[in-house]
């Protein structure tokens, strides 16, 4: 699985200087550039003296025909894309950059999950900028105090140097095996099956635009609808996380039959931070994974729906459960098939994914500037920001929510299945009039106003 971040810049980039900030920070994290070997549990890191040099690709934009000249972002695009992000290979993290004009850009970082978690790939991320907005006057200590410290370096057999694993959270009380029962039974809903769309019309929102660049969809709220709902959420003490993982059940629900509940649930799966206090200079995985399943008949009253979301979410942040997906994953590679039969049935395949990234935002550690209503990196201006979460082996949708300077950002990518192309283009739709629903039930607004 890899995760993309892909930045639209205007102005008169410095290829040179943009590559060799590159280069001076993956070097500075050995687990970016080293490669993986073996396989299953006998998997371990092998270090390599440098990072690869191909990890950094400009990629310059040409046409046959004056009336092709439309900028279309990454020319290399897939659903999964792990064939330009591979860690067997070094590759585990790799920047590529496009123009058509030398003075329109797109720079496009792909990283593999295996080698770092959404947090680690963004303070990798702010370094980079930050060491290309000001690279004299920025030295290494200034790096590790703006963005990310060194990560744990690797031995030549690929055993890691001292690092003491972080403290699990103790649960409070035995799990009971209803709880475990809730969690397995049945089996969940699948979009390329159960997915149906209407073709009524949806009411102009002039609060909510859509974009597609080079295949990254995206919906962008206005700041003052973004404005009401984190006020909103703020007052009611529920995390954006959690109220996109609700939103996100209730868009679902209005998409895929009500004749298949109650044996079939909607199923998301929510990466969620278990990095302690004493591991935040790490860019390894501090990854847990959370299962959220409902059936149609929980997902009719919007405020309802949203409180059980961030209920059930607090009880994972207080107890740790987030972190008992990789314990079970050792126990099931124990037996032979056992990985595969779990695929197979499909048990926690689910029908989304939503990663929330709320650290995600420009400022002076990033190296970005303000300027007016403009951010800059040195002399380029940002026109435009994408990010898109992974998508695993066999998933048909993952969507990614952040707050991008003032505004809530929500994109998705889609798998393989024929549904993908109708489900991308009426998806957000449907998420935008699903937020609406639930602010108006807070009655913070008039139903009216929407």
């Amino acid at each position: 699985m890899v995760f993309e971040i892909v930045l639209i810049l205007v102005g008169p980039l410095d290829l040179d200087r943009l590559r060799q900030a590159w280069i001076k920070t993956i070097q500075r994290h050995p687990r970016m550039f080293a490669r993986l070997r073996g396989h299953g549990r006998r998997q371990y890191w092998e270090s390599q003296p440098h990072c690869d040099l191909r990890s950094f690709v400009y990629q310059p934009i040409a046409y046959d025909h004056p009336s092709q000249a439309t900028f279309a972002g990454p020319a290399v695009a897939s659903s999964d894309n792990s064939h330009i992000a591979d860690p067997r290979s070094g590759l585990g993290i790799r920047c590529f950059v496009q123009s058509d004009d030398q003075r329109r850009w797109s720079v496009r970082l792909v990283f593999h999950h295996a080698c770092c978690d959404g947090v680690g790939a963004i303070r990798v991320f702010g370094q980079f900028a930050k060491r290309y907005a000001d690279p004299v006057r920025l030295d290494d200590r200034q790096i590790d105090s703006i963005a990310i410290g060194r990560e744990t370096e690797f031995h030549g057999d690929g055993s890691r140097g001292s690092h003491q694993p972080p403290a699990t959270v103790a649960s409070t009380t035995i799990p009971e095996l209803r709880n475990l029962w809730t969690t397995i039974r049945g089996s969940n809903i699948r979009l390329s099956r159960h997915a149906r769309f209407g073709n009524e019309p949806l009411e102009q929102d002039d609060d909510a635009s859509f974009t597609n660049f080079g295949g990254h969809r995206r919906l962008l709220f206005s700041q003052t609808r973004s404005a009401q709902i984190k006020d909103v959420l703020k007052a009611v003490n529920v995390k954006l996380n959690d109220w996109a993982i609700g939103i996100t059940m209730m868009t679902l629900a209005g998409i895929t039959e009500q004749a298949s509940s109650p044996s079939r649930h909607l199923m998301i799966l929510n990466p969620v931070e278990t990095r302690h206090w004493a591991d935040r200079h790490d860019t390894r995985n501090h990854i847990g994974l959370a299962f959220l399943r409902r059936t149609h008949e929980q997902l009719r009253d919007p405020d309802t729906v949203v409180r059980s979301i961030s209920d059930q979410m607090s009880n994972v942040r207080h107890y740790g459960t987030a972190a008992e997906m990789e314990f079970g994953i050792a126990i099931a590679e124990t037996i032979p098939g056992g990985l595969r039969f779990f695929e197979r049935l499909g048990t926690f395949t689910p029908t989304a994914t939503l990663t929330s990234l709320t650290g995600l935002r420009l400022g002076k550690r990033f190296g970005v500037t303000k300027r007016g209503a403009s951010q800059w990196i040195d002399d380029v201006e940002i026109q435009d920001i994408y990010f898109d979460a992974p998508i695993q082996i066999g998933a048909e949708l993952s969507i990614a929510v952040w707050d991008y300077d003032g505004r809530l950002s929500i994109s998705c990518r889609t798998g393989q299945a024929p549904i993908a192309l109708e489900l991308a283009s009426r998806f957000l739709e449907k998420w935008s009039v699903a937020s609406n629903r639930w602010l108006a039930s807070q009655n913070s607004l008039p139903e009216s106003a929407f």
